[in-house]
């Protein structure tokens, strides 16, 4: 089994492996790219345990995010909805019409196509990964295709008017006007530039100062909401009225939310031995911690237990999660979730409608954004830096800023017909021929480490 994977740099795996070189061996632990964890072999499938009902409870969409070939590799650690804050205080301030929560595309781009040069502006950048899953064609397709279906769909007609969507609030962002220089020295140093200290900076730091009309949460670019709510902390929002609304919906998809997740996995106990088929021993070690992982994840006293601790000097709550859940019991989570301080101020749903709308949507499954963590978004292995990794969101709209793909700026009137006709067949391409290399990998390592499990005793 191989322990020394050098594709992965995250300091969670090097913990992990650092403690089996001292002769501990971690049973359950938090994995920050679960691909990387099944290719290595050191995570245990949980199909053995496929008849618990406790399965039914979780959350359908972020449990199909850890599928693989019909196997179940992880269940949620940590998870946020990824949606777009808004600002109201702004807007009322310039006379702009407030959207409502159940928004459209039209109504984003028309909300954040406002912007007063050296003051304030519609938005950090232009949201290109929102727009994307804006279509059934891209993480919609990942998540729910069917077998020999594509991966990805990019040459499309949907994906295609996208990017002319996308050119409709670019001069009115933040980044765009900073690139050509329409940005001021003191306006960046007063509401962008990273104060350490504060722990506050960059695109947060636009919106948390009340210079942005709306902030499309990035992938990634946070794993909690409790600092923003509490109230002490210095990144906690300075306007009076803000709001924490979906995706907007488009004429092929409704409103949905991204998600934030860490999977929990269990070690593969059955490659202890270097065999693996599961032994009386291996098989009692893994239900000892499935039956803790599963109390832990979704028993509601575990959830109160969390509640009732606080840490730093902010006093936040160690709940800075969603339910992992669905149902009634997903409501009864969030209603202690919204007892501690760092999150009572989304209590009121007439002051937070657009926070409430999130919580509805995600526990009706409508977070189909798919979670880096979780899903294997990196199959980069040793491609050309045309495109660096599979799927980026970030890193690909901020290559589509300049002129290095594209050839001309988003600003330009070409650009949406230069990415139609020049970028997306061949990225259609591409992407589809690097999650097949990535699923046949992911295949052939699932037939090695994870052959059917089947319980000791119960025969072949």
């Amino acid at each position: 089994m191989n322990r020394n994977n050098s594709n992965n740099w995250i300091q969670q795996r090097d913990n992990f492996f650092t403690i089996q070189a001292r002769d501990l061996q971690a049973d359950i632990f938090m994995v920050t790219n679960l691909a990387e964890e099944i290719l290595a072999g050191n995570v245990a499938s949980l199909d053995i345990f496929s008849d618990d009902p406790v399965f039914d409870l979780y959350n359908q969409t972020l449990m199909q995010m850890m599928t693989f070939h019909d196997r179940i590799f992880g269940v949620p650690a940590h998870t946020f909805p990824s949606g777009v804050f808004v600002n109201y205080t702004l807007a009322r301030a310039n006379d702009i019409k407030i959207p409502p929560v159940d928004w459209t595309t039209e109504q984003f781009i028309d909300f954040v196509s406002h912007h007063e040069p050296h003051q304030w502006y519609g938005s950090w950048m232009v949201p290109l990964g929102l727009f994307e899953r804006g279509t059934l064609d891209f993480d919609y397709q990942l998540l729910w295709r069917e077998e020999n279906e594509s991966f990805v769909r990019m040459d499309t007609p949907a994906m295609r008017q996208i990017q002319h969507l996308a050119m409709q609030m670019a001069g009115h962002t933040f980044i765009t006007n900073h690139d050509q220089g329409r940005t001021s020295h003191e306006f960046f140093l007063q509401h962008v530039a990273i104060d350490w200290a504060a722990g506050d900076g960059g695109m947060w730091r636009a919106f948390s100062s009340g210079v942005l009309l709306a902030f499309p949460l990035p992938n990634a670019a946070f794993l909690q909401i409790s600092p923003f709510g509490s109230p002490r902390h210095p990144s906690r929002p300075q306007m009076a009225e803000w709001d924490y609304l979906p995706r907007p919906s488009t004429e092929w998809i409704g409103n949905h939310i991204g998600t934030e997740m860490i999977p929990f996995a269990i070690r593969n106990y059955a490659m202890d031995d270097d065999d693996p088929a599961l032994s009386p021993e291996e098989y009692t070690r893994l239900k000892i911690a499935w039956e803790f992982l599963r109390f832990f994840t979704t028993d509601i006293r575990a959830w109160q237990a969390m509640s009732a601790f606080e840490y730093g000097p902010y006093r936040l709550s160690a709940l800075d999660s969603f339910p992992f859940v669905s149902g009634q019991l997903f409501y009864d989570k969030m209603d202690i979730l919204l007892e501690t301080e760092s999150w009572q101020i989304f209590q009121n749903q007439s002051n937070f409608p657009g926070f409430h709308y999130v919580v509805q949507l995600w526990e009706q499954g409508q977070n189909f954004g798919l979670s880096r963590n979780a899903f294997p978004m990196t199959a980069n292995r040793e491609v050309d830096q045309a495109i660096v990794q599979t799927y980026i969101p970030l890193e690909w709209t901020l290559r589509l800023r300049g002129d290095t793909q594209v050839g001309v700026p988003i600003t330009h009137p070409e650009w949406a017909d230069r990415m139609n006709n020049d970028m997306l067949p061949e990225w259609d391409r591409r992407f589809n021929q690097r999650w097949q290399e990535r699923f046949d990998e992911l295949y052939t390592v699932i037939q090695r480490y994870y052959p059917m499990l089947i319980r000791p005793g119960e025969g072949r």
